[in-house]
This record gives structure tokens, C-alpha cells and sequence, in this order.
């Protein structure tokens, strides 16, 4: 195994031998990942359980509203999910220059999709309309998402992020990061579901702060670690910063959007 975590190929290597090395490499690569998205989606677990504890409306207003922002994430996580395959293809070529160049340009993306996100969370009237939902439950869902949406920008720059330390082989990185997220978001859910340290009690809203916060912090910690860490020193998102380039970005999208389209359908299809 080399430092990019690729098997070194050996000659007249035998078949079941040459197999079990790649699912080796595979479950170094693949286990990080499959961790990394568990931890992701137990944040809204996590708030539907707590906020069960708070009351039953609660419980029915943020099980909704987790119902309405995954599939959006899901969406937008799996656009950006095309970095991830243009820099690995980058790294094996050696043309290691033009890695950030797209890294920046998924950053342009992941801000354009936190504004769309942002907006359809904190407009979702017509759909808990449409649900006949009554108008205290309504408001929690309400509040619940708008205090969300605070911690958008943290969670897809954390998604933009992954294109590059994932694609570099290091999938790690943003497990360690997301298991952070969740660590953090536990006791934080209590501090504000229940109204701990002097704060008042928020019931289900305070899921959506938590959560948030949580995001953020996990976001910070990974740039700091992005800046300081020796695998990365090469790469530097301020120094290498890049205007955004509209081929770029198009290239983007044209890998991407069918990947998010996709994945949005089906997670919608469990939400509704």
C-alpha cells in the first residue's frame, strides 16, 4: 500500500491474493465513508428523538421538519459528490496544480446551494399548509428550520470540503469531523430542548439551534485542521484562492446534478 492508500501491484500476484487486496483497499477508503454519512443523518435522528422527550408536538414538528431538510441536503451533498472523482482523477495524473482551482469552484457551488437551501427551508408555509398541520406544531416545524438554517453554510462548506480530502484518499477526515458534529450535538440538544445553563427552554426550535451549532464548530475545527496538518500543507485555500470560472463550474454540474437528482428522488420518496 502507497501513501495514497493504493495497492502496490505485484507480479504473478494470484488472483484471490490480488482480490483480497483490493477489498482491503476498499474498506479503508469505503469504511470512513459509510461512517461519515451515518453520522451526518444521525443528527436529525438525534433531534426527532430528544425533541420527543420535550413534548408530542415537538416530536411531530421536528420529524417533519428533518423530513424537509435531508432530501434537500441529500440533493446538494450529492452535486458536490462530483468533486470528488475530478480531483482523485487530478492526484493519479499528477497535476496536483489544478486540484485547488476545483476545490474553490466547489466552494462557489456550495454557497449558491446554501442560499437556495436557506430560502426553501425558511418558506416552507405552503407545504405545512398543505399538510394540514396544525398552527402551534406548524410553528415549531417553522422555528425549527429557520434556527437550522443558521448552521446551511457550515454543513455544505464541510460537503464542499470532502471533495477534496476525499478525492485525495484521506476519507478519514471528514469522518472524523462529522463524528464530531453528532458528539457535540447531543448535549447541546439538551441544553436547549430542555433550557440547561441559565437558557430558556426551546423544545423542538432548540434542535435547530443545536444542530447548527454543532455544524459550525465541526466546520471551523475542520479548516483549522485543513491549515495545520502537514497531508494538506501544500494545499491552502487562501493562498490558492481562485475567482470563480464558469467552465469550471459547468463541468461541475454536469456530473453532479444527475448524481443529486437522483438521490433527491429517492430520499423523497422515504421522507413523503
Amino acid at each position: 500500500m502507497d501513501e495514497n492508500h493504493q495497492p502496490i501491484p505485484e507480479a504473478r500476484q494470484p488472483l484471490l491474493q490480488r482480490t483480497l487486496s483490493e477489498w482491503k483497499t476498499l474498506s479503508l477508503l469505503g469504511a470512513p465513508i459509510l461512517i461519515a454519512q451515518l453520522a451526518q443523518m444521525a443528527n436529525g435522528v438525534i433531534d426527532t428523538v430528544m425533541a420527543g422527550h420535550a413534548s408530542a408536538e415537538d416530536l411531530a414538528a421536528v420529524g417533519i421538519g428533518s423530513s424537509l431538510w435531508m432530501p434537500l441536503f441529500l440533493m446538494f451533498m450529492g452535486l458536490l459528490q462530483a468533486m470528488q472523482p475530478i480531483i482523485s482523477g487530478y492526484r493519479g495524473s499528477g497535476e496536483l496544480d489544478r486540484i485547488m482551482p476545483v476545490t474553490w469552484q466547489g466552494l462557489y457551488i456550495a454557497a449558491g446551494a446554501a442560499v437556495i437551501m436557506i430560502t426553501l427551508l425558511t418558506q416552507v408555509h405552503p407545504v405545512l399548509a398543505l399538510l394540514e398541520m396544525d398552527s402551534h406544531t406548524a410553528g415549531i416545524t417553522q422555528g425549527y428550520l429557520n434556527a437550522f438554517s443558521w448552521g446551511v453554510p457550515a454543513l455544505l462548506l464541510m460537503t464542499a470540503l470532502r471533495g477534496l480530502t476525499d478525492g485525495l484518499g484521506h476519507t478519514q477526515v471528514i469522518m472524523a469531523f462529522s463524528v464530531l458534529s453528532t458528539l457535540l450535538n447531543l448535549p447541546l440538544n439538551y441544553i436547549f430542548i430542555y433550557g440547561k445553563l441559565g437558557l430558556p427552554a426551546m423544545g423542538g426550535v432548540g434542535c435547530g439551534w443545536a444542530t447548527s451549532l454543532s455544524n459550525g464548530v465541526a466546520a471551523i475545527a475542520l479548516l483549522i485542521y485543513l491549515n495545520r496538518s502537514t497531508s494538506y500543507r501544500r494545499f491552502h485555500l487562501i493562498a490558492d484562492w481562485c475567482r470563480p470560472h464558469l467552465a469550471d463550474i459547468g463541468y461541475i454540474l454536469r456530473i453532479g446534478v444527475p448524481i443529486g437528482f437522483t438521490i433527491f428522488v429517492e430520499a423523497s420518496m422515504f421522507s413523503v
